[in-house]
């Protein structure tokens, strides 16, 4: 499930997945975003779920909630650069929000549709998050915002937020694209 789809769906009072699924993001509007210098100043986050634990098969998890998308990885499997997962786990990559609202809407979206999943990863002794990656352009400073209603559901399925500044380039001024 990407971004647009949840966020429509939040946006609707929509709460079942079939209702999540059948917006895509090409009925979204895109972000309005401030300008800067004749520019678009753009706001894009990526989302990616994580749950892991000592001496648990993931797949017990996913066999009774099932996460379209789940990735399954065992402790000792290549993880980032050289590193080695030091649990067994899965991911879920919820896709980019475009806004703030658009990130809440599909945070929002996955845990509570998830809720009793992140629960048994909790009772199992493991440990759930939700890693947000924010791109930051050069000199234009980002905010990732997360309403009290956001956090209190986080808190309840007992998932720990991340967020990271990943720096991005900028876009081509518009004189430069023009000319592309």
């Amino acid at each position: 499930m990407r971004a647009g789809g949840s966020l429509r769906a939040a946006q609707q009072g929509l709460g079942s997945a079939e209702a999540l699924v059948k917006v895509g993001p090409s009925q979204l509007k895109p972000s309005v975003g401030r300008t800067r210098g004749g520019r678009r100043v753009k706001w894009e986050a990526i989302v990616v779920m994580h749950a892991a634990a000592e001496g648990v098969e993931p797949e017990k998890w996913l066999a009774k909630r099932p996460v379209e998308g789940a990735t399954v990885y065992r402790k000792g499997d290549p993880a980032v650069g050289t590193r080695k997962h030091t649990l067994s786990g899965f991911k879920v990559d919820l896709g980019s929000a475009k806004s703030k609202e658009e990130l809440e809407a599909l945070l929002l979206g996955h845990i509570r549709q998830h809720a009793d999943l992140y629960a048994e990863v909790a009772k199992d002794g493991g440990h759930a998050s939700a890693g947000i990656g924010l791109m930051v352009p050069p000199m234009e400073p980002r905010t990732a915002r997360l309403t009290p209603t956001a956090l209190s559901a986080l808190a309840e399925a007992n998932v720990t937020v991340y967020v990271t500044g990943y720096p991005c380039m900028d876009d081509a001024e518009p004189e430069e694209a023009a000319q592309q």
